[in-house]
């Protein structure tokens, strides 16, 4: 009989609400560290059925089980551990693997929800801080283009080597702040040919890095970064700089991918309610055509 420790999983079984109606549409979204599906789920599902509800949509919260962090030197719930998140050279092999894990596992969900039927434009991917830097990379490195990504107080791992790989080939990507006003990013104006070669390049090189597999097809690539995607964060942030959540916009506007930026004066590391929750209901309503049924006092 062998006497070895059996690991625990990686992953909790997700909360999922399902559907009240027709199911048509879908929201993978990702807690942050420290937290959980059954403690933020039922209370991000009550802030966003306050004012409406969307009877076809089913969401779904994923929950890592408790693993070393070497940060605060005791087991908690993270998605990967990390010394310093916002530091590309932060990555280590073992901090790597991690990533690697938890960028599968949310892959195999959007699989499943197609599986069940559910066309990938109607699939809406986010998170929340070290859960925002999930659903970004996972949707960067995945082969489907979405419904939407959405990143709440969030930063992109690997984001300043995405920038750097891409102004090498004379790509702008700042997106910086000055005092108090946002500074977009400068259009690129190459042969869009170049620049999708050049993004295909940069996320292929990222793919093998943190999977270990190859990369897409330009053509693949090119979907993925229709998907649509919406970035909000408060710029009173003590946990995740305002500075580093905005990286996520320039690196991803680099990539040629269509983003709304939403800030918050004052807000620290937490969601606003009500005008975030607002702020993202009606961007999915318009990317993915989920509008809200008429809302009854008591139902979901």
């Amino acid at each position: 009989m062998s006497t070895s420790k059996q690991q625990p999983p990686a992953f909790l079984t997700p909360l999922t609400i399902p559907a009240k109606t027709d199911h048509t549409h879908t929201l993978i979204f990702l807690h942050g560290r420290g937290d959980s599906a059954s403690v933020f789920g039922p209370a991000f599902t009550a802030d966003l059925t306050a004012s409406r509800r969307y009877p076809t949509l089913k969401l779904v919260f994923p929950t890592p089980s408790e693993t070393f962090s070497c940060t605060f030197r005791r087991h908690i719930a993270q998605w990967f551990d990390f010394y310093n998140g916002t530091d590309p050279k932060s990555y280590t092999p073992t901090q790597l693997e991690g990533l690697r894990g938890v960028v599968e596992h949310i892959h195999a969900l959007i699989e499943d929800e197609v599986a069940a039927g559910i066309p990938p434009e109607n699939i809406l991917l986010g998170g929340l801080s070290q859960g925002a830097a999930v659903a970004l990379v996972a949707l960067l490195l995945g082969g489907r283009r979405l419904g939407g990504v959405l990143g709440l107080s969030g930063w992109l791992p690997f984001a300043l080597e995405i920038r750097r790989e891409l102004a090498r080939k004379g790509m702008p990507v700042g997106a910086v702040v000055t005092g108090t006003r946002d500074v977009d990013v400068p259009i690129w104006d190459a042969d869009e040919a170049f620049k999708l070669r050049e993004r295909t390049r940069v996320l292929g090189a990222l793919r093998e890095r943190v999977l270990g597999q190859d990369a897409f097809e330009k053509e693949v690539v090119s979907q993925v970064l229709k998907t649509p995607a919406w970035l909000g964060h408060g710029d009173s942030d003590e946990v995740v700089k305002y500075l580093v959540g905005r990286e996520i916009y320039g690196g991803l506007k680099a990539l040629g991918m269509d983003v709304v930026w939403r800030r918050y004066r004052g807000l620290p590391h937490r969601i606003k309610i009500p005008d975030e929750i607002d702020d993202i209901a009606s961007f999915w309503e318009q990317s993915c055509g989920l509008t809200p049924a008429t809302w009854e006092r008591g139902s979901w």
